[in-house]
């Protein structure tokens, strides 16, 4: 009965759509149609089910295409008024690429693939794996959770090989290192290979670091022979079931690669620095919950770089992975893709991973994707290569013309200053204008974007994530685009601390844009009260400065660091367990959290406690020691692991990331339930709040 009523009412949508569609043809007041149309989509979005979904995003289109051939409709273009035409053509580009990407994007991701493992072959028909992971300057402590990880992955052994691909140790014999360099990176090189011998994996290093990390994986396959390859980042440390949910895709012999999501333990700066960690969902949720099983439907999701299983074959197909982007992944993926490959995507999140811990590393790895993208965009443009499905090449646009928001956001921040500074004529204006054509626009794209992402993305993170990267991005994304090649492999750095609160180096566009927004609301202000024949045209321009001015302020919070002090994440378990004691007591205890060093246990109660017991686990005992400084009357009590032998150690990370259930509870606990008006204000508050707090600890510390 409940589906019935449903579908009665996506219908009844759809009818309202259709009376609206019939309305514009015959009736001469746009008031009535916008009416009509906003009540179709605003009915639309409280229904739930697919074909209330797809009659929404199918209304949204409408509103958009209607608005579009308005504004050129309206086109402020005259001979006469030379700034004021390039300003408005400028803008109108801005939103029809906005537009373009918003009707891209309900192609692609108004109907998700959920894909589910596919059975696992019987023993004798199990492929052999290799598994790779690529490294280059990441720490030892960041390296070893993930080859221990991978060592203890449930396979038969004698069919799973792992490889330290240790792209630092050619820097080391180079004369052309810095002497000081060389020596750390050898050291460290000795210390991968010891990792290596203690724990029975296998170390690979290569004569030079050319073409990165797409060398140093195609230098690994001339070493190996395993069917397929498992690759892991260096600090992407798997759970045990990866290879139990991904080899069973690979009986259909199509299938070139299967991808899976990245979880990652830590925050990144962005939901740190505004403390939003796990109240919304993570930023790669979005790609990874839906893009990714949108794309999977028109056979076009993509290999990003970790935690895909690869059939060689494939590879070996397109020659080994691409190295003619510094995004090796995806353009390897159009060239499996043209070779008619098919990929997969199971949305199980099987790796834990850490994201950049300072904004920094943040923009350093997005200016590395955006260039990457539109190296692709320049040398395998999908809409010109050959081997592509229409759909794929839709989804592969879709994918690389998202690395252009950086010249629309830019220019949406300085039209409306343009307008209040130069009294330039950019946008129709008129109470008009805006209730029959801007508002149902603006409506349709929130609510389109609201049905398609809103559990995994709140509208204004979206807005805010894209200013926060534009400046940066701006002139290196034009900068790839007049010369391709040039752009290099960088490392996203890992495992950094931040031991106290700093403003990010990454400050100077900020703080300008901030200043220049406000003196535009200012500015509009005192306009409005000395013009009162241009309100409405200034009204709509201090808006829309009101608008930048709090994601403005969102950016400031973000840019404002806070310390991270800890190395390495916890994670929380909460398992019941047993502690036992020298002197043969045993007491219950619980395991609140733990990383592969060390574990934060509760007693029921105050223990005076020993200089080493051992508890009881899921995973086998360990001997462990209260950590020094721990108050030994306490019932919480931080120990660290005292290790007998290097299996031990590999139990430990287990324990702590071994189950891929657990990163999936924290994928779902933090997906948005709450209605679209409540989470707009709770993030106007945060970006404001966090905002203003960075600007009072300047004037503190200046």
């Amino acid at each position: 009965m409940q589906l019935l009523f449903s579908k009665l009412l996506a219908l009844s949508g759809i009818a309202l759509l259709a009376f609206a569609t019939h309305a514009s043809l015959l009736w001469p007041q746009a008031t009535d149609i916008a009416i009509a149309a906003s009540l179709s989509i605003l009915v639309l979005s409280f229904i739930p089910g697919q074909t209330a979904k797809l009659a929404l995003t199918s209304a949204c289109a409408w509103l958009v295409c209607r608005y579009i051939a308005w504004r050129f409709d309206t086109l402020p273009f005259s001979l006469s008024d030379i700034p004021s035409a390039l300003a408005s053509s400028a803008l109108l580009g801005a939103e029809l690429y906005g537009c373009a990407m918003l009707l891209l994007g309900i192609i692609t991701n108004a109907l998700p693939f959920n894909r589910t493992p596919s059975p696992m072959p019987s023993y004798q028909n199990l492929p052999t794996v290799d598994i790779f992971i690529p490294t280059y300057s990441e720490p030892l402590s960041v390296v070893a959770p993930t080859l221990m990880a991978a060592l203890e992955i449930n396979y038969p052994k004698e069919k799973l090989n792992v490889y330290i691909l240790d792209d630092g140790w050619p820097k080391s014999s180079n004369p052309n290192t810095p002497a000081d360099l060389q020596y750390t990176l050898a050291q460290r090189s000795a210390d991968l290979q010891e990792l290596a011998r203690t724990h029975g994996a296998h170390w690979i290093g290569r004569p030079d670091n050319s073409h990165a990390k797409a060398g140093n994986i195609n230098h690994a396959l001339s070493l190996s022979t395993g069917e397929l390859i498992l690759v892991l980042d260096a600090d992407h440390v798997p759970t045990q079931n990866i290879l139990s949910n991904t080899v069973g895709s690979f009986s259909d012999p199509k299938i070139a690669f299967v991808q899976t999501p990245h979880f990652f333990l830590n925050p990144d700066p962005i939901e740190r620095n505004l403390h939003i960690h796990n109240a919304v969902p993570s930023e790669n949720d979005m790609f990874y919950q839906v893009t990714q099983k949108g794309l999977d439907l028109w056979n076009a999701s993509f290999f990003c770089g970790s935690a895909a299983l690869i059939r060689r074959k494939a590879l070996d197909s397109i020659n080994g992975l691409a190295s003619s982007s510094i995004t090796e992944d995806a353009a390897s993926s159009i060239k499996m893709h043209q070779k008619g490959w098919k990929s997969a995507y199971i949305d199980i999140p099987m790796v834990a991973g850490l994201q950049p811990e300072n904004f920094s590393s943040f923009i350093t790895q997005r200016l590395r994707w955006g260039m990457g993208m539109m190296q692709i965009w320049m040398k395998q443009n999908p809409l010109f290569i050959s081997g592509l499905s229409t759909g794929q090449r839709l989804s592969y646009l879709s994918v690389i013309l998202f690395w252009l928001f950086p010249l629309a956001r830019t220019t949406f921040f300085i039209a409306p200053l343009l307008s209040i500074f130069f009294n330039l004529n950019i946008y129709p204006s008129g109470m008009d204008n805006f209730v029959q054509y801007t508002a149902p626009y603006i409506l349709a794209v929130i609510l389109s974007f609201n049905r398609v992402f809103g559990h995994v993305r709140a509208f204004l993170m979206s807005e805010l994530f894209e200013t926060l990267q534009s400046f940066y991005l701006l002139p290196a994304i034009v900068s790839t685009l007049l010369h391709p090649s040039k752009p290099t492999f960088k490392v996203t750095p890992k495992g950094i601390q931040n031991p106290s609160v700093h403003v990010s180096e990454f400050r100077t566009p900020f703080y300008v844009a901030t200043a220049i927004t406000f003196a535009g609301i200012l500015c509009g202000a005192w306009r409005i009260s000395s013009e009162p024949a241009s309100t409405s045209a200034l009204l709509l321009s201090l808006s829309w400065l009101i608008f930048n001015a709090i994601l403005l302020l969102g950016a400031l919070g973000s840019i404002l660091e806070h310390p991270q002090l800890r190395g390495r994440p916890r994670v929380h378990l909460d398992i019941p367990s047993l502690a036992s004691f020298p002197d043969n007591s045993s007491h219950k205890i619980i395991i609140v959290d733990a990383n592969e060093t060390s574990l934060l246990l509760s007693f029921q109660n105050p223990q005076t406690l020993p200089n080493s017991f051992s508890i009881s686990t899921p995973v086998g005992s360990f001997v462990v020691k209260p950590l020094p400084g721990a108050h030994r009357d306490n019932r919480l009590i931080p120990v660290s692991y005292s290790f007998q032998n290097p299996s031990q150690a590999r139990k430990a990370v287990v324990l702590a990331y071994g189950s891929s259930d657990r990163w999936q509870a924290i994928v779902s606990s933090r997906q948005i339930s709450s209605s679209l008006p409540f989470i707009a204000l709770k993030m106007i508050y945060t970006f404001t709040s966090r905002g203003i707090k960075h600007l009072s600890w300047r004037s503190r510390n200046d």
